[in-house]
């Protein structure tokens, strides 16, 4: 009975977290793109101040 009851409440959270995935997939896709961007303009400007550096 327990099991049942587990089963039940565990597909109702699915039911229910489901049509949100596609929206909250687009928003974490949307963050690691502008992470990545990010880390891409950090890496350029610690290549530029090595660059200075050197010279």
């Amino acid at each position: 009975m327990v099991v049942v009851a587990w089963g039940l409440t565990v597909a109702v959270g699915v039911m229910l977290i489901l049509p949100q995935l596609p929206p909250l997939l687009d928003r974490l896709a949307s963050a690691s793109l502008r992470l990545a961007r990010w880390a891409d303009r950090m890496a350029a400007r610690a290549e530029e101040a090595r660059r200075r550096f050197e010279e």
